[in-house]
């Protein structure tokens, strides 16, 4: 990670909005964990330059960026943070996962942080892990109720992969009956408006 390898995507996405005919784009920015407290000092000046560079393009090829930063939200310099969010009008998706990421500190300072950013988190994003569905399936998650009556959701499916552990892929059967459970008990998750908008 350093500033001339994230300052060199400019020219992939300079490349990408000469070839779409979308007008709005979304970019997806995702690390690692680009928000790190070992790492804002230094990197968000680096993102800012970024996202300026970013916008000079947009309207050089009359597009309108959205910029969509996932974080796992576990930052704790929020002098720093949300200056910086503000600064650049910015919303967050945040990743929550119902089993296995945090450990017992780290899910306080994230519950903690929900609440620090609301005005700042434009969407909670969850994969479909095989544990996370039985998770849901079994005995739901308090906590995940109480993060979808206050923002959107989205589950991500999982992709296979030689990256990805066999155990944590759901089979297709698996995953069926996950969705069927999302649009009983959680059919406002944007994943599923295909489905529920009739």
């Amino acid at each position: 990670m350093s500033k001339e390898n994230i300052l060199a995507k400019t020219d992939i996405i300079e490349d990408f909005f000469k070839r779409t005919t979308k007008t709005e784009v979304v970019l997806n920015i995702m690390g690692g964990e680009l928000f790190q407290d070992n790492l804002l000092e230094e990197f968000l000046p680096v993102y800012s330059e970024f996202i300026d560079r970013i916008q000079l393009l947009s309207i050089q090829h009359n597009k309108k960026p959205k910029f969509n930063f996932v974080t796992n939200l576990l930052v704790t310099r929020h002098d720093l943070f949300k200056e910086w969010l503000i600064q650049h009008e910015l919303k967050l998706s945040v990743s929550y996962d119902l089993t296995g990421r945090f450990n017992t500190k780290q899910i306080e300072i994230f519950k903690d942080n929900i609440e620090e950013y609301r005005d700042q988190i434009g969407l909670i994003c969850l994969v479909a892990t095989n544990p996370n569905i039985q998770r849901l399936l079994q005995n739901s998650d308090s906590y995940y109720d109480y993060l979808y009556q206050n923002f959107d959701c989205y589950w991500d499916q999982l992709t296979p992969g030689p990256t990805v552990p066999t155990s944590l892929v759901p089979s297709e059967g698996q995953y069926l009956i996950f969705m069927k459970h999302l649009i009983d008990h959680y059919p406002r998750c944007t994943n599923l408006e295909a489905f529920t908008n009739k």
